[in-house]
């Protein structure tokens, strides 16, 4: 059977779109984890902070 390459062209085209777009959100998703993870991190070092009452004010 021989199809049209015109045919072939748009939903592959459209396929690699998704593709491309897949590979983009997957990037951004690692960043915001390693950023999360990095903040939990930094937390856990300056947990003694969060009983200070000026600290307190400020967050609140």
């Amino acid at each position: 059977m021989l199809y049209n390459v015109a045919d072939l062209n748009d939903p592959i085209k459209k396929l690699s779109e998704l593709v491309l777009q897949a590979s983009v959100d997957l990037e951004k998703a690692v960043k915001l984890d390693h950023s999360f993870k990095n903040m939990l991190k930094v937390d856990k070092d300056f947990s003694s902070i969060h009983d200070y009452q000026k600290f307190k004010s400020l967050i609140t």
